[in-house]
């Protein structure tokens, strides 16, 4: 899974993460809030991920994808080549 992805907290700002740093965000995230009985995470075809109180209306959005364009192509190449990298590491380990 490789893709460009913004997020906003509420305060406008739609912040850029790559896959690799939410994933590392939801790992710490996860650790520190564990879901309640009936909580559940949604994850949508494009990407988009939140979290149901219980049910799939009461989503709270997280994550929403970034749309197509320059930025995000950018962005889906500078993650490539990073991953690239770690796996070209790897192999020499």
């Amino acid at each position: 899974m490789t893709s460009a992805t913004s997020t906003d907290y509420g305060d406008g700002t739609g912040d850029i993460f790559t896959t690799i740093e939410i994933l590392d965000f939801a790992k710490v995230y996860d650790a520190e809030h564990p879901l309640k009985d009936g909580q559940f995470y949604r994850v949508t075809r494009e990407g988009a991920i939140g979290l149901c109180m219980g049910v799939e209306y009461l989503t709270h959005w997280v994550f929403t994808p970034m749309e197509p364009g320059p930025m995000r192509d950018a962005l889906l190449q500078d993650l490539k080549e990073k991953l690239e990298e770690m796996e070209a590491e790897d192999e020499k380990q």
